[in-house]
């Protein structure tokens, strides 16, 4: 176990023990209680990891509401800032410090079914990857075009 995991990790929605959990190469923290998910920025796209868990985590328990106001970081207890993921949902709490995102279990489930925004059609992407696609083409010439 690397340093960072050596102490049990608090849910920042209603204070119970993270648990550890593997998603491919990534290892997770996820609430018994509440079913909220804590992903580190390193551990990958979120999309992903989130799909490997909502399966098992549809079979925990629900507990108590928890508080709707953005806690603190578990990692680092900076508290979090709520955002837009990729500028079209669901909505996250991300910490300012470690940079790791907590998501309910709403979040969770809404972000599992999300594609990538690469694979949407150019007019139904956001704002952020319509500004990255004009500075690509800028930069670079454009896309390459596959036939």
């Amino acid at each position: 176990m690397s340093d960072y995991r050596e102490q049990a990790l608090r849910c920042p929605s209603c204070s119970s023990t993270l648990d550890a959990r593997q998603a491919g190469d990534a290892t997770i923290d996820v609430c018994g209680h509440c079913r909220g998910i804590f992903l580190d920025w390193h551990d990958g796209d979120p999309r992903e990891l989130v799909r490997g868990l909502v399966t098992p985590l549809s079979a925990l328990p629900v507990g108590d509401a928890p508080p709707k106001l953005p806690g603190a970081c578990p990692r680092c207890a900076v508290p979090f800032h709520v955002e837009l993921f990729e500028d079209r949902g669901p909505w996250l709490q991300r910490c300012e410090g470690c940079h790791g995102i907590f998501l309910d279990v709403v979040a969770a489930e809404v972000l599992a079914t999300t594609s990538s925004p690469d694979s949407l059609p150019p007019d139904e992407r956001g704002p952020i990857s319509r500004i990255g696609d004009a500075m690509r083409t800028f930069l670079f010439g454009g896309p390459e075009k596959v036939e």
